[in-house]
């Protein structure tokens, strides 16, 4: 359970007490106090930074030196000549100029019969039935495929400003076989900001916008008896549920722990309640509102 109001013990001990134990540093906070599982130290916050507790100190003996390497001083170097290796003459070899040598030494090749110049005439015909399956680059001005296309590589860039498909559904995450076990979506890449998604959540069956990094909120539904309103909610505000009555009841819950969270809610009209925090969550909250019916 969270507790958001100060405890005061009123003089009592607070027996076997553990402090929070973690690698990642809690929200920063004047008088926090937490240790730090990474280096076993204890850190408090001073409203500015956190200040680890020191556990050792240095004292005379204990041999730090300042002139031998432990500091860090440079024992050895090898000398490059960064103007030849910078050079295109760098990466010639002896085999190169025993190979150069030879091929000078034939003289003219067009007075010794070898081919000068050619002018290719086979289309495309031609070529493929020599061979069809290239690992080379290729570029063309235009495409039709009258058969079936299949991309076998690991990306598909489609530089275009305008897709027309005739197929009225696209199906995402076509390999997959088994039971299902990944999200799918759409990314919309918004140029310097950041970019934004819709994606199906494979673990709690659902469809959610994203509204921040990481963060996704779930569509809002409505029960097909028309009786339970959900929604994510990450601060106090008016959440519209439009069920035009009083008789609710309202649940919370938090959608990272998964405790069940209190705060309080009035019901500000008969189509919405305000929920107001003491504090603002860590995480976002799931507002379930259901409308209760009189017997």
């Amino acid at each position: 359970m969270l507790i958001y109001h100060n405890v005061d013990f009123n003089g009592y001990q607070a027996q076997n007490l553990k402090l929070h134990v973690t690698g990642v540093a809690p929200v920063a906070e004047k008088g926090k106090i937490y240790l730090d599982s990474t280096d076993d130290v204890l850190k408090w916050h001073n409203g500015t930074a956190w200040i680890p507790l020191p556990t050792n100190y240095l004292s005379i003996g204990d041999n730090i030196s300042n002139l031998v390497n432990d500091a860090g001083y440079l024992t050895s170097f090898t000398e490059t000549d960064p103007i030849f290796l910078a050079h295109v003459a760098a990466g010639i070899l002896s085999s190169d100029i025993i190979n150069w040598n030879t091929a000078f030494g034939w003289g003219d090749h067009s007075v010794q019969g070898y081919l000068t110049s050619y002018t290719s005439t086979d289309t495309l015909d031609q070529v493929t039935t020599r061979g069809s399956v290239t690992a080379n680059n290729v570029t063309v001005g235009g495409l039709t495929v009258s058969g079936n296309l299949v991309v076998s590589g690991t990306t598909t860039t489609i530089n275009t400003e305008e897709i027309k498909l005739a197929d009225n559904i696209i199906t995402l995450n076509s390999n997959a076989t088994g039971p299902a076990t990944e999200n799918s979506g759409l990314i919309i890449e918004r140029g310097t900001d950041v970019n934004r998604g819709l994606r199906w959540n494979e673990s709690s069956n659902v469809w959610q916008i994203q509204k921040d990094d990481n963060l996704y909120y779930e569509i809002a539904v409505v029960s097909t008896t028309g009786k339970i309103y959900a929604e994510t909610i990450t601060g106090s505000q008016l959440v519209s549920h439009n069920f035009n009555s009083r008789d609710i009841s309202v649940h919370m819950y938090d959608t990272v722990t998964n405790e069940v969270y209190f705060a309080d809610w009035v019901s500000t009209t008969v189509s919405a309640v305000t929920v107001t925090f003491y504090s603002a969550p860590t995480n976002p909250i799931r507002i379930l509102i259901t409308k209760q019916e009189a017997s």
